[in-house]
């Protein structure tokens, strides 16, 4: 038998396993050495690929959550499309210059040929009713320039003759005038004062001998 001295010794050592637990813990399945070691906070690199995925799947998810953004946030939150606005193209004149080349004629203070050429030139020819000849002889003659805007025709007096008389008509009836189209085909031109007050009806002549037209 071993002494008491001993046997208390061989006691002692038998029980210094058990007073490295933790109090209040059992007794570990496992070797002293891993039951003693804190579980880490971080993944260790020797840790299995399954362990890996689970984690970064965690992490992905958390972040997901976090951030509150899906990748269709910035597609979603564009405002829709909306065309620009086109400008207006010019409006379109119903009529064409070249329809209102050549000689027309009415009944303006007598009788009137008006002869509108290519270049923009024109020439106005009045031979004067009775009341016309007291005032200012027996025909006047006018130089002009013409010009076509939309449905406005233009005209502007350049010279008359005679000097005095044309320049005495000129005062009273001015040195421009305009006509607000209404018709212009091949054989009629109609147009309206300014003011709309007097419609002047035209009609083309091929010689100057020809009958006049009317004004209304």
């Amino acid at each position: 038998m071993l002494p008491a001295n001993r046997y208390h010794r061989v006691g002692l050592i038998l029980c210094l396993p058990l007073l490295t637990l933790p109090v209040g813990c059992g007794i570990s399945p496992l070797p002293l050495s891993v039951a003693a070691t804190p579980v880490p906070s971080e993944i260790s690199a020797n840790s299995p690929p399954a362990a890996v995925e689970r984690y970064e799947s965690d992490d992905s998810v958390a972040a997901s959550s976090s951030d509150g953004v899906s990748e269709t946030t910035p597609r979603d939150a564009e405002s829709p499309l909306v065309d620009a606005p086109v400008p207006d193209s010019p409006p379109t004149s119903p009529f064409d210059s070249a329809q209102l080349v050549g000689c027309w004629r009415d009944s303006f203070y007598g009788q009137r040929t008006l002869t509108l050429k290519p270049d923009g030139s024109a020439t106005m020819l009045l031979e004067l009713d009775f009341a016309g000849r007291l005032l200012y002889g027996k025909t006047l003659e006018f130089d002009l320039q013409w010009s076509l805007d939309g449905s406005t025709l233009s005209f502007e007096i350049l010279t008359g003759r005679p000097v005095e008389a044309a320049k005495s008509a000129m005062k009273l009836w001015g040195e421009a005038f305009d006509y607000r189209l209404e018709l212009v085909d091949s054989e009629n031109l109609h147009g309206w004062a300014s003011d709309d007050s007097v419609l002047y009806k035209l009609r083309r002549i091929e010689a100057p001998e020809a009958d006049g037209g009317e004004t209304r």
